[in-house]
C-alpha cells in the first residue's frame, strides 16, 4: 500500500485573550515579559528557544531544536503572569515537530502560581510525547480552569536528548466552546466516480463549514479503503486539502471531523469517491523507449526536461539498482533516459522542482539495450547534482530514475549537463578576501570540490572543504558572521587562523539542518593575525555539493579593523590617493557605485556615477585613512585613500 500523506493549506486563525494574547512571536523570542531558560541540571547550552521562519501564521514561529547532551536537555519558555477567568481560561496553541520517527522527546505544559523563573514552583498539567502530534502544524489545547481568577505563568517544556524539535506558534486564552457541527457538501461528491488523478498523483478533497454551532477551528481527516475502517490522517485548518499518492480504478472513503476548544463533532457522515482508470505506461517506461537529454555547457539546464511525472511507470526488467531503495516487485516503476559523453568524458546530472516525492534516485548504465551495466548509483537530494566522469566521449549512456523507494507518485524536472567550473575561492589558496566591515557576497558553490579534503582542526566540527574567504586584522577586537539564503544543503561555516592546511579552530556553527543558515557572533580576533572562512556541506565523512548562499561579516564594535591592501579593477584608476576635496576616476567601463568606508568598517559616502570618467567631492569627509569600493559590472574593486 502506498502512504498517504497530506499537503496542508493553512488558514491563519484569530483569537481574543489578555493584552499579552494572541502571541505570534512576530518580534522576538523570547517575546517582551517572556521568559527562557534551561533546567537545573545546566544541560543544554547550545540551542535554546529562538524565532523560526516555519510558521503556522504571519511571519515567525518560536522553536527550541533537539541536541546531542550528557542526560537530558530542558528549555523553558515561560509566559508572562495573566489570570484565567470563567470567560477565558482555555490555553490553545499551535504545534509541530521535525521529523516523524519518534526520538522520545517529552512535551509538558507547566503552571506556577508564584515565580515566572523558580524550576521547583512550576506544576505539570500536560504531558505529550512525540507520537501525539506530527510534522504539520495542529491545535493543542490545555485547560486552565482550575486557576480561574488566580495570576499564573505557564511554561512551555522540552525535555530530550538527541531528540526532536518543538515549534509554537498563536498562543492565546480563550473562552470554552461547545464542540461543533459536522462539515457538509463534500467535493468529490459522495459516491463520485472516475475522479481526476493529477500528474503529481494528488486528488483534492473539500467540505463547507458547519452553518449553526460553534465554529471550527481545526479539521481531523479520516481515510482508507475500506467503509468503516477509517484512519486519521491528521488535523488542518483549512477546508480543502490535497491527498497525494493516490491509485487509480480505486475506490476511497473519508470523513472530515470539524473540532474547536469544546471538542470534536459527533456523528459526521463517511462519503466516498472512485478514481478513474489508469493512463498507458509513459513512452520511456523502457530502456527501448529511453529520451535522449541535451548535455548542456555548465550544466545550464535550458534544455532540461520539466514536469516528469512517475504515474503508470512499470518495472522496466533490468536487473534492481544498487541504490535508491528500488521497491517490491509489485510497486516497481522506472523511466529512461540517454546522453552522449560530450568531450572531457564527464556529465552531471541534476534533478529539480520535486513534489510529493521524498527524493529521486538514479542509475547510470553504459552498454545498449539488452546488456546494461551499471556503473554509478545515487539517491537522496544530497546525491544531486551527480557528477560522473571517465566516459568514453561520443559513448551513449543510459539513465534510469525512480521515486526513492518506489511508493510516491510525483514530478520533477531533471536536466544534464557538463560540469560547471569551481568558484574562483574553491581553494584555501584563492579565497577572496574581506578588506572592509560590513562585507557582504552573494555566492553559489554547487560547483565546490573538496580540494583540501575533510576539514576538522581540533576543537572545530569536521565540515567539507567548501569555499573561502580571509582577512587579516589590524586591530583586536570581535566579529560577526551570517550565512543566509541557504537552499537545498546543509551548511556548516568555521572560522580558523592559521595556514591553508594548518588550521587552528576560533570557532563553528553547524546548529541547523538543510535550508537553514548559520551564524557565529562576538568571535574575537586578535590583531594583526590572519583568518580563514570555509563555508561547507556539514559533514566530515560525506563528500556532497553546496549551493548557494549570502555570506555577511561585520562588527558591532569600534575596534575591529582590518587590514586594507588594494585589490585593483583592470582598466579603472582613481586619483588623486591624497584628496583635499575631488575624488576623480577614469575607467573603460561604466562605475555603477562608489562606496567609502571608514576604517571602522562605516559607510561614510556612496554616489553612483553611471560614468566611466567623473569625479566626486569629498569635502565634507573628516581627515583620515578611508576604503574606497568601487563596482564596475559584477567586479568590485577596493582602494585606500587619505583625506586631508
Amino acid at each position: 500500500m502506498k502512504k498517504i500523506t497530506l499537503l496542508f493549506l493553512f488558514l491563519a486563525i484569530s483569537f481574543t485573550g489578555y493584552a499579552q494574547f494572541p502571541e505570534g512571536f512576530e518580534t522576538a523570542v523570547p517575546p517582551t515579559g517572556w521568559a527562557s531558560f534551561i533546567g537545573t541540571n545546566g544541560e543544554g547550552t547550545t540551542q535554546d528557544w529562538t524565532t523560526t521562519t516555519t510558521t503556522a501564521s504571519g511571519t515567525q514561529a518560536a522553536k527550541v531544536r533537539y541536541e546531542n547532551v550528557a542526560n537530558a536537555a530542558e528549555d523553558w519558555l515561560v509566559t508572562p503572569q495573566f489570570t484565567p477567568t470563567p470567560n477565558a481560561n482555555i490555553l490553545t496553541f499551535k504545534q509541530r515537530q521535525d521529523f516523524g520517527t519518534d526520538y522520545g522527546t517529552t512535551y509538558t505544559i507547566r503552571v506556577s502560581t508564584s515565580s515566572q523563573m523558580t524550576h521547583a514552583d512550576f506544576t505539570i498539567i500536560d504531558t505529550q510525547g512525540e507520537t501525539d502530534f506530527g510534522t504539520s502544524y495542529t491545535t493543542h489545547n490545555v485547560n486552565l480552569s482550575a486557576y480561574d481568577n488566580v495570576p499564573i505563568y505557564v511554561a512551555f517544556v522540552m525535555e530530550q536528548d538527541d531528540g526532536d524539535s518543538w515549534f509554537i506558534d498563536d498562543v492565546d486564552v480563550v473562552l470554552d466552546a461547545s464542540a461543533p457541527n459536522c462539515a457538509t457538501d463534500p467535493t468529490p461528491a459522495d459516491m463520485a466516480t472516475d475522479v481526476a488523478v493529477s500528474a503529481a498523483g494528488n486528488v483534492t478533497i473539500a467540505w463547507v463549514a458547519p452553518a449553526a454551532g460553534d465554529p471550527a477551528t481545526d479539521y481531523e481527516i479520516f481515510w482508507g479503503e475500506t467503509s468503516g475502517s477509517l484512519t486519521s490522517l491528521g488535523t488542518i485548518s483549512a477546508l480543502t486539502v490535497d491527498i497525494t499518492n493516490i491509485d487509480f480504478s480505486t475506490t476511497y472513503y473519508w470523513m472530515v471531523v470539524p473540532q474547536n476548544n469544546g471538542g470534536s463533532a459527533t456523528g459526521c457522515t463517511e462519503w466516498s469517491f472512485t478514481t478513474e482508470a489508469a493512463p498507458p505506461a509513459p513512452a520511456n517506461d523502457l530502456p527501448a523507449g529511453a529520451i535522449a537529454l541535451t548535455v548542456e555547457a555548465n550544466l545550464s539546464c535550458v534544455s532540461g526536461i520539466t514536469g516528469i511525472t512517475n504515474q503508470s511507470t512499470t518495472d522496466s526488467g533490468v536487473t534492481a539498482p544498487s541504490c535508491g531503495s528500488y521497491g517490491t516487485p509489485t510497486e516497481r516503476g522506472d523511466l529512461w533516459y540517454t546522453a552522449v559523453a560530450p568531450t572531457g568524458g564527464a556529465i552531471t546530472f541534476d534533478v529539480s522542482n520535486i513534489t510529493v516525492m521524498t527524493s529521486v534516485a538514479g542509475a547510470f548504465y553504459s552498454g545498449t539495450v539488452g546488456s546494461l551495466v551499471e556503473e554509478s548509483c545515487t539517491e537522496f537530494g544530497s546525491g544531486w547534482p551527480w557528477a560522473i566522469s571517465g566516459l568514453t566521449p561520443g559513448e551513449t549512456y543510459y539513465v534510469r530514475v525512480w521515486d526513492y523507494g518506489n511508493d510516491q507518485t510525483g514530478t520533477f524536472d531533471l536536466c544534464a549537463g557538463t560540469p560547471p567550473p569551481p568558484p574562483a575561492n574553491d581553494n584555501c589558496a584563492d579565497a577572496s578576501g574581506i578588506n572592509t566591515l560590513p562585507f557582504n557576497s552573494v555566492g553559489d558553490a554547487t560547483s565546490a570540490t573538496n580540494t583540501g579534503g575533510f576539514l576538522a582542526p581540533s576543537g572545530c566540527g569536521s565540515m567539507n572543504d567548501g569555499v573561502w574567504y580571509t582577512f587579516t586584522t589590524d586591530a583586536a577586537g570581535t566579529i560577526d558572521i551570517a550565512l543566509t539564503g541557504v537552499t537545498g544543503w546543509d551548511p556548516e561555516i568555521a572560522i580558523y587562523s592559521g595556514s591553508c592546511g594548518t588550521f587552528t579552530c576560533v570557532d563553528n556553527a553547524d546548529s541547523n539542518g538543510s535550508g537553514s543558515g548559520e551564524s557565529l557572533t562576538n568571535i574575537s580576533v586578535d590583531a594583526s593575525t590572519q583568518y580563514w572562512i570555509n563555508i561547507g556541506y556539514f559533514s566530515g565523512t560525506a563528500d556532497s555539493s553546496e549551493g548557494s548562499y549570502t555570506l555577511d561579516v561585520s562588527t558591532s564594535d569600534t575596534t575591529t579593523v582590518l587590514s586594507t591592501d588594494d585589490n585593483t579593477l583592470q582598466g579603472f584608476s582613481l586619483f588623486p590617493t591624497v584628496v583635499k576635496e575631488e575624488l576623480k576616476f577614469t575607467s573603460q567601463n561604466t562605475v555603477d557605485q562608489i562606496t567609502i568606508f571608514s576604517l571602522l568598517g562605516q559607510k561614510v559616502f556612496s554616489s553612483s556615477p553611471n560614468s566611466a570618467n567623473s569625479q566626486v567631492n569629498l569635502a565634507s569627509l573628516r581627515a583620515g585613512i578611508y576604503i574606497v569600493k568601487v563596482k564596475v559590472g559584477d567586479k568590485t574593486g577596493t582602494y585606500k585613500i587619505i583625506k586631508e
